[in-house]
């Protein structure tokens, strides 16, 4: 029982080093990519996960222009705000400046107004409408990412994911591709009826 208490002591001391690193971590912050292909159209959704304090942001949108072309600004999917960030107050959003050759939507920014703690937690910062060109596996990435809290300071550590989306055929073209497979079967059948009609005239 003795040596039992001079023990805990030293015990309980290890256990703490242990502990207290463990207690430290705090999640990474981290902006990824996700997409949907509703109505033969490409989304893509850049997501926030673990922010604390997001106040504003900025970043550049790179995609594959061989593959995938981004919606005119007269389109209403073709760059939209997510709720993340406008839940903590009024912000201010700009779509930035497209570039299809180059596949980059440039300066997308978004910020809070007036004082006040940012956004915290995870959610949708904002989505983005793509025409589909033709099928294939489309890249797409963010770069000269900022991000301030309320103090207007850089948070640190923020991480960023690259997306991978396997697009489909547009379905015109998919339409086409079908016409085209079905074409000599057509053929067969005009060439077959052509051929029975000239015998029964024949008789």
């Amino acid at each position: 029982m003795a040596l039992f208490k001079h023990a805990l002591p030293r015990f309980i001391t290890c256990l703490a080093l242990l502990i207290a690193p463990l207690a430290s971590v705090q999640a990474v912050p981290i902006l990824s990519l996700s997409a949907t292909n509703p109505n033969g159209m490409l989304v893509v959704r850049v997501n926030a996960t673990d922010f604390v304090d997001l106040y504003g942001y900025q970043f550049n949108l790179n995609f594959d222009p061989t593959l995938v072309q981004a919606l005119p600004s007269s389109n209403p999917a073709s760059a939209v705000e997510g709720p993340f960030l406008s839940s903590a107050g009024s912000t201010f959003f700009d779509a930035g400046t497209v570039n299809n050759a180059l596949g980059v939507r440039s300066f997308v920014f978004d910020t809070l107004i007036g004082p006040g703690p940012g956004a915290s937690g995870s959610g949708v910062l904002a989505t983005f409408g793509f025409s589909v060109l033709r099928g294939g596996l489309a890249s797409f990435s963010l770069s000269d990412v900022i991000a301030l809290n309320s103090s207007l300071a850089d948070i640190p550590g923020v991480q960023t994911t690259r997306l991978a989306a396997q697009i489909p055929e547009p379905a015109s073209a998919a339409l086409l591709l079908i016409a085209l497979l079905l074409l000599p079967t057509v053929h067969k059948r005009r060439g077959a009826g052509a051929r029975r009609e000239a015998q029964r005239a024949s008789r």
